[in-house]
């Protein structure tokens, strides 16, 4: 399990890595006034824009529909939240999307949108959520990734060797099925 659990995070960095064309290390930001018209951009944000652009057929000015879904639902919690999202793109990877309001110095409102490659963290928890695990079912698959023996994970949960092993059935093999699945779908 440790070493199925390492390779699937490492297909899902390579993936990613491979597929998006974008310079490492830098964070793609855009802002956005209140009518969601473009207001500044980094080299990287533009071209996530111009990826999730050409997935919908828009031109350069149109907003595509996940950001209008983000900024939305930013715009309707008035300053009270943060908000994200990931968005798979057909042979492509996932593109994770976070935004937050801003005020200029003449209090007029701004969203400030961070769109990057999604981090293998964020996946990991893109494939827990759909799969609704326990918490207990979270922890063992936290420490199978981590690369733990089975036995290990067993004495550091304080369970047995065997409840190991029916979380293991009961979540890994989910988990690893809407794992092909989402690989497939890319």
């Amino acid at each position: 399990m440790p070493i199925m659990g390492e390779r699937l995070k490492e297909f899902h960095h390579y993936i990613i890595e491979e597929r998006l064309p974008t310079v490492e290390g830098e964070q793609g930001i855009v802002i956005f006034d209140k009518e969601l018209r473009v207001l500044s951009s980094n080299t990287k944000a533009y071209e996530l824009l111009s990826i999730l652009r050409k997935y919908e057929s828009l031109t350069e000015w149109q907003v595509p529909k996940p950001i209008q879904v983000i900024c939305a639902n930013l715009l309707a919690a008035n300053y009270n939240t943060n908000t994200s999202l990931i968005v798979p793109i057909k042979d492509t990877g996932y593109i994770a999307i976070r935004a937050s309001l801003m005020l200029t110095s003449l209090q007029e409102q701004q969203i400030a949108l961070l769109i990057n490659e999604a981090s293998s963290r964020e996946m990991l928890n893109v494939l827990i959520m759909a799969y609704n695990l326990t918490p207990r079912e979270k922890e063992v698959v936290f420490e199978i990734i981590r690369g733990i023996p089975t036995k290990e994970i067993a004495y550091n949960l304080g369970i047995s060797h065997y409840t190991v092993q029916d979380n293991l059935k009961a979540s890994v093999e989910d988990f690893f099925s809407i794992s092909i699945r989402l690989i497939m779908w890319i």
